[in-house]
Parts: structure tokens; C-alpha cells; sequence
């Protein structure tokens, strides 16, 4: 299981490195939006990396996966303003700063060195909140027919899939491991196969990124 478990998470490390590089170097016409997926993947790689040398060296800490997710809603805001206009910059701005200041007390008064379950959770939430309402934007504004072909639509529907699997796991963490006494590796595994999905749909995006460069020059 430990190994399967290994397997996996080498896998979902590997393709943030792949899909970072790809919006890094391999876009020859970069959008902003593709710049954050970078910049979000790319984050989500070193936090990986980081988090395996902790763990060889048996220092494991949580802190690495805690300033992700500070790091996801901040560029999530960032990202949903962009894609939205800029119409609603202050309901982005003004969650960014409530869930800062929500996760941060979390990390430091409540569960400190344990699982950041409750910034996940919040976390997901937040993500399946601005998944939706872009959706709803999408089709109320229709910018075009086909929006199969919109980038953004895929890297939406990579968020959503993602965070809408896993907010059942954040919610349960405590409950399951500390109560149940569940082996947390089995859901890890779960977490890390959503966590793929999520990249193999963002790839998807990236690829009609490229033809859109390809259309424009």
C-alpha cells in the first residue's frame, strides 16, 4: 500500500512539473491565466518536492501543504478576477482577505501541527463557490458557442471535479483518523487520484491554449 501510495504521488508530483513547464515555456503566446495555472502547478510541485525530503529525513511537517493552500486561494482569486473582468474584484479581494486571516488563526491557535483540515475545507469550499459562479458567468454572458474550446472552461472544470471530490475528505479528516483510527493513507491515495484527474483536465485546457496561439498568429 506504502508503495502504491509512493507511486501515485510521484505521478501527481510529476505532472506539476509537466503542466508548469508547459505553461511556462511551451506556450509560445502566454495569457495571464495561463501564467497563474503555471505559477499555481509550479507551487503545488515544489510543495511536493518539499514535503518528500521532509519526509526521507524524517522531519515531516504540514507547513508545506498549509502555505499551498494559502498560496491556492490567493492565485484562485487572482485567476477568477481575470477571467471574470475584473467585475467583481471586490468579492474576490474580500475572500482572499477573509480566508487569510481564517486559515492563519487556524495554523497558529487551533490545529497547529495537525492536518490544516479546516483550511482545505474552507479552502474547497471557497474553489467550488468560484467554479460555479464562473460557470453560471459563462453561460449567461456566452462569449461563444462552442465554450468546449475555452481554456478557462477546462481549467474550471479541473478546479471543480477536484475540490468537489475532496471536500467530503477535509470534512471527515478528524473524524476518521481520530476517531475511527482509519489508516489516513487509504483517503491520501483517493486525494492524490482526484488530484490527477484535476491535471489531466487542466492539460486538456493548456492544449486548446495552444491552438488558439496557433489560430491567432
Amino acid at each position: 500500500m506504502n508503495s502504491l501510495h509512493l507511486n501515485i504521488f510521484y505521478f501527481q508530483t510529476t505532472l506539476s512539473g509537466l503542466v508548469a513547464l508547459l505553461c511556462f515555456f511551451f506556450l509560445a503566446k502566454r495569457q495571464k491565466i495561463t501564467d497563474l495555472i503555471g505559477l499555481l502547478f509550479f507551487i503545488g510541485f515544489l510543495s511536493n518536492a518539499i514535503a518528500y525530503l521532509l519526509m526521507i529525513t524524517k522531519n515531516f511537517s504540514n507547513l508545506t501543504g498549509s502555505v499551498y493552500d494559502l498560496c491556492l486561494i490567493v492565485i484562485a482569486g487572482i485567476l477568477y478576477n481575470h477571467a471574470t473582468q475584473s467585475r467583481y474584484r471586490k468579492f474576490f479581494t474580500l475572500t482572499t482577505i477573509l480566508y487569510l486571516i481564517f486559515a492563519l488563526l487556524n495554523l497558529f491557535f487551533i490545529q497547529k501541527t495537525q492536518i490544516s483540515s479546516y483550511n482545505k475545507l474552507l479552502g474547497s469550499f471557497l474553489m467550488i463557490s468560484y467554479a460555479v459562479f464562473y460557470f453560471y458567468r459563462l453561460m449567461a454572458d456566452m462569449p461563444t458557442m462552442q465554450i468546449q474550446k475555452l481554456p478557462m472552461f477546462w481549467f474550471n472544470s479541473g478546479f471543480l471535479i477536484y475540490h468537489a471530490g475532496t471536500v467530503f475528505l477535509w470534512a471527515f479528516t478528524t473524524y476518521l483518523t481520530d476517531v475511527l483510527k482509519n489508516n489516513f493513507l487509504v483517503y491520501l491515495m483517493f486525494h492524490n487520484c482526484l488530484n490527477i484527474a484535476e491535471h489531466f483536465i487542466v492539460l486538456v485546457g493548456l492544449y486548446y491554449q495552444r491552438i488558439l496561439n496557433t489560430t491567432d498568429q
